[in-house]
């Protein structure tokens, strides 16, 4: 007997290939047999795929499904009641990977509680996506381990996938929500008619940064009288490559203090990648002033803001040596005219920096500098 293949309106699988940000899972009710909807039987099987094998597989991942239509034995979809309006009952094999991503995202918005579908910036080059936040404490999700879960005991037709964002030491991971059909086949792939009741979904996260903060403590605990005290500091700093940025960061700064009498200022604050490593060294301890401890520290950058516990902190104290001698310092702000933008430092300005603070590596010889003399 000839096998036909039919176009019918409803399906999932041409989607899949419209689809190119979320996982490839079929939508388009092809094959020679009927969807057989008595099926109780069906399973999703989720996978981070190996981009993500050292960092994202060792997060446990919250995933939580809905279905939202059913599907008819000729592959045309009949939406629940509360999800009549995202427009399900009117796909075909036209339908555009924009119009699916706006159906998910409209299904996420009616099924998930209000908040959890957040705008969150991927990167400075990218436009803002609608994008799964966080998990509701009281949601109930299958939990994936090791990269990979399971969802068993399905019935047919369309579901919403929702999973929910995972932090590591220095990166969150963001998944968009969006739409399987159950069963599907893979005819687009491998040719095959075949509807398959047993979906594989891989996951595809987006990462960002995670920041943190580095908090330049200075004592002065005697002062000579009517002088006016400087103390300069190099900031050096880098995160090396790994699996999720492939370039190394670098970060390189001087910044200062001026005193008109004793005691403490601690202002100066700056925002870094979680996961920088450096020193401060105070180069400039100021003329007739003398360090009291290490003229060099280390410091590792944990993520959180700038009032948290995880702020990283390098403390200097000097004292004066009963020197006649007194001194002052200029500091050059350099500021780009174009190609980039200086990294955030509360406190002081920005000074003879090196690498700017972006998440995509910045060529120095791009940007045109000017500068004044403070």
């Amino acid at each position: 007997m000839k096998m036909v293949r039919k176009m019918i309106k409803g399906g999932a699988l041409a989607a899949a290939c419209m689809l190119l940000f979320l996982a490839a899972v079929p939508r388009e009710a092809l094959g020679a047999d009927a969807i057989d909807t008595s099926r109780t039987d069906c399973r999703m099987d989720f996978s981070l795929g190996s981009n993500y094998a050292g960092e994202l597989n060792a997060l446990s991942v919250p995933v939580t499904i809905y279905k939202i239509a059913d599907v008819t034995a000729s592959g045309a979809y009949k939406p629940d009641e509360k999800y009549e309006d995202i427009g399900l009952q009117n796909v075909s094999s036209s339908t555009t990977a924009e119009q699916w991503q706006a159906m998910a995202e409209e299904a996420a918005r009616t099924a998930l509680p209000k908040g959890v579908l957040s705008e969150v910036e991927v990167s400075k080059d990218e436009p803002k996506k609608l994008l799964v936040g966080e998990k509701p404490k009281d949601l109930e999700a299958t939990t994936l381990t090791g990269g990979a879960g399971t969802i068993s005991n399905l019935t047919t037709g369309m579901y919403l996938v929702a999973a929910f964002a995972v932090s590591s030491e220095q990166y969150t991971y963001y998944f968009a929500p969006y739409l399987v059909s159950v069963p599907g086949n893979d005819y687009y792939t491998m040719g095959s008619d075949s509807w398959l009741y047993d979906v594989t979904v891989t996951l595809k996260p987006a990462s960002v940064r995670r920041w943190g903060y580095l908090r330049i403590i200075k004592n002065l605990s005697t002062y000579r009288e009517g002088d006016t005290a400087s103390f300069i500091f190099q900031v050096e700093g880098t995160k090396a490559a790994d699996t999720v940025q492939a370039e190394e960061y670098k970060y390189s700064n001087v910044l200062q203090y001026r005193f008109d009498g004793p005691g403490t200022q601690n202002d100066l604050l700056i925002k870094l990648p979680a996961g920088t490593t450096g020193t401060v060294t105070e180069v400039g301890p100021g003329a007739g002033y003398r360090n009291t401890g290490a003229a060099t520290q280390d410091f590792t950058i944990a993520a959180g803001d700038e009032n948290s516990a995880q702020v990283a902190t390098v403390t200097f104290t000097n004292e004066y040596d009963g020197g006649m001698n007194g001194g002052t310092s200029v500091v050059n702000k350099f500021t780009p005219e174009s190609g980039g933008t200086l990294p955030n430092t509360t406190g002081q300005s920005e000074t003879n920096t090196v690498s700017l603070l972006s998440d995509e590596p910045v060529d120095p010889d791009s940007i045109v500098w000017d500068w004044t003399q403070e």
